[in-house]
């Protein structure tokens, strides 16, 4: 669960069960295990440094160019075989939920009713986020859940904060982007 103090009821308890009955017995796609792994949380080096470089790793291993500004993280999900299903929590203090494992259908989940998913950019992070999850959080989940907020260690949501942000615009993407200008009065991009 994406979120920092989780509150759940008995609905959305309900809700997500439903989901997870509907993605057990799914398979995960070659092309995603072959990206899974398990690393430590390194106690020497900072989370945010460990989320960029996991980061870097998964866009070379998918052929992503540095300078790529834009991934369509819905498209490459598809095409990994991760689905996503977007449902309204009565809650609103969970973003996402990644479901991965043996026996299961990987999936991420976004709550319609998190403020954050109201836009395309928020939207767009909790799936980048969630994907950090998938990947690479899967021995430190239970069986069911990985929890998120004071339940779970705040490296793991530190690092997976980070990989999203450099997964979806790394610096070199973003230096490139920026110093490109639009002169106002050719109407023409110069650099």
């Amino acid at each position: 669960f994406g979120g920092l103090s989780v509150n759940i009821g008995a609905n959305d308890v309900r809700e997500l069960f439903n989901i997870l009955v509907q993605k057990r017995r799914g398979k995960e796609s070659g092309r995603l295990t072959k990206l899974v792994s398990s690393p430590s949380i390194y106690e020497y080096l900072q989370p945010y440094v460990h989320g960029y470089e996991l980061a870097y790793q998964i866009r070379e291993a998918l052929e992503i160019n540095l300078y790529t500004a834009f991934i369509d993280i819905e498209k490459l999900l598809d095409s990994l075989g991760i689905s996503i299903l977007d449902t309204a929590l009565e809650t609103n203090s969970i973003r996402g939920v990644a479901i991965a494992g043996e026996n299961f259908l990987p999936t991420i989940v976004v709550n319609k009713n998190h403020k954050f998913n109201g836009s395309t950019r928020g939207r767009r992070f909790t799936l980048a986020h969630e994907f950090c999850h998938i990947l690479f959080d899967r021995s430190r989940a239970k069986r069911l859940s990985h929890i998120s907020g004071p339940w779970t260690s705040g490296r793991v949501e530190k690092r997976a904060n980070a990989f999203a942000a450099l997964f979806l615009a790394t610096p070199h993407a973003l230096e490139r982007t920026l110093s490109t200008k639009v002169s106002l009065d050719a109407g023409t991009i110069k650099r």
